[in-house]
């Protein structure tokens, strides 16, 4: 297993934007952790990523 080296949360009030978000994350060595998750207020959508050790 893999050591988590670095930890970060993104959100958006849009799914479509967070996926965006995520997938540009994921080109720079991001790797989402669970599932996205709500936050009610204000209303967002969040997406924890990790970065792991190499």
């Amino acid at each position: 297993m893999n050591k988590i080296v670095d930890y970060d949360i993104l959100s958006n009030k849009s799914y479509d934007e967070l996926i965006e978000e995520v997938k540009e994350a994921m080109k720079n060595g991001w790797q989402p952790l669970g599932g996205a998750f709500n936050v009610v207020s204000p209303i967002r959508i969040c997406q924890t990523i990790v970065k792991y050790e190499e």
